[in-house]
């Protein structure tokens, strides 16, 4: 897994502490493959494996120069395994001042409001709905991405759907109700309107 620089596991539907995640399987996370590039892994479950033992805190500093965003910290055992950058592992012991990991990077709201973009050191972000729906049921670049539950944040595949243009706003909207349809600005139902009847 990359190193995500935050005590979150990062899932499909979600960011989890590990805590919680104790005693859950078959669920989806992000990871790297082979060649270094964002992935998506299955988990077969999660359990403690010792209690008391030896940790250490661990510095990031995401970025660099006067880019560099303020330390942000990791907690974990010193026989940890960590990715670094050029996707060799290394204990997180044995991390020496400078090392660089490969990281998970999610920023928030990037792609509209509710629509993260998501990514891995040094390797473009993606539309994190697009990019899972691609990966589990093909997408091509007319297609948008339904979420079936209407939680943009869920981006669990069985909760993504590819569709036209047009089919997606005729569904999202008739699953909206009445006092959410009337919610929305007028001009937003004027463009679905226009995408719906193709007028």
């Amino acid at each position: 897994f990359p190193v995500t620089i935050a005590p979150l596991v990062e899932c499909l539907d979600g960011q989890y502490k590990i805590k919680d995640l104790v005693g859950k399987k078959d669920f989806y996370v992000y990871s790297v493959n082979e060649k270094g590039d964002l992935s998506v892994s299955i988990v077969n479950g999660v359990f403690k494996t010792r209690e008391n033992a030896k940790v250490i805190k661990i510095g990031f500093k995401p970025g660099i120069g006067r880019n560099a965003n303020k330390t942000k910290y990791l907690t974990l055992t010193p026989d940890h395994e960590v990715m670094l950058r050029d996707g060799n592992y290394i204990e997180a012991g044995k991390l020496k001042i400078g090392d660089s990991v490969k990281a998970f990077h999610r920023r928030k709201n990037e792609w509209g409001k509710g629509y993260d973009t998501i990514g891995v050191t040094d390797r473009q972000v993606v539309p994190e709905h697009r990019f899972v729906c691609e990966k589990f049921h093909g997408l091509s670049a007319d297609q948008d991405v339904d979420h079936l539950d209407n939680n943009t944040r869920n981006n669990k595949p069985s909760n993504l759907e590819p569709k036209s243009r047009s089919q997606h706003w005729e569904d999202t909207w008739s699953r909206k109700t009445e006092s959410e349809k009337k919610e929305w600005t007028k001009k937003q139902r004027d463009d679905i309107e226009s995408i719906v009847t193709g007028k």
